[in-house]
């Protein structure tokens, strides 16, 4: 499975565009996923979704892009070197979806998650970035966690 949304699964050697005709303004790559935020802060994502970092619900892969369940609002996404991602909406939260076996979507369980998961602890953010199997963002106070 390639993550290139392009709706096939051919690997390419040269750039090819996104299918969908959407507008983004962030994108970032996964292990084997893509995910990235349009203009108007929709979140989609592509590619292995086996684990749930597509966020839609389905472990099913997709070969273009499909919108994140939950009508959330994003500034901002980080896809995980494996199989999870993250956004901050437009207010700050953070939310999480995807694998989570070492707690990486920071909702205090270790349990996978299909759909995004709202971060524990109530706080606002100004940056997130997901690693291999953790998470690290910056709040508003410029505090690290």
């Amino acid at each position: 499975m390639n993550a290139l949304g392009n709706g096939t699964t051919r690997n390419s050697s040269s750039p090819v565009a996104v299918a969908g005709g959407l507008t983004f303004g962030v994108v970032s790559t996964g292990g084997w996923h893509t995910c990235a935020v349009t203009t108007k802060g929709a979140a989609y994502c592509w590619g292995d979704s086996r684990m749930g970092e597509g966020g839609t619900r389905s472990a099913s892969p997709s070969v273009v892009p499909v919108a994140v369940r939950g009508g959330l609002v994003f500034a901002t996404v980080s896809s995980g070197a494996t199989s999870y991602s993250c956004g901050l909406t437009t207010s700050g939260t953070a939310w999480c979806w995807g694998d989570n076996g070492n707690g990486q979507l920071g909702n205090g369980t270790a349990t996978a998650s299909a759909v995004p998961v709202a971060v524990a602890g109530g706080l606002t953010f100004t940056h997130i970035s997901t690693g291999a199997s953790h998470t690290c963002a910056v709040t508003t106070r410029g505090v690290a966690y």
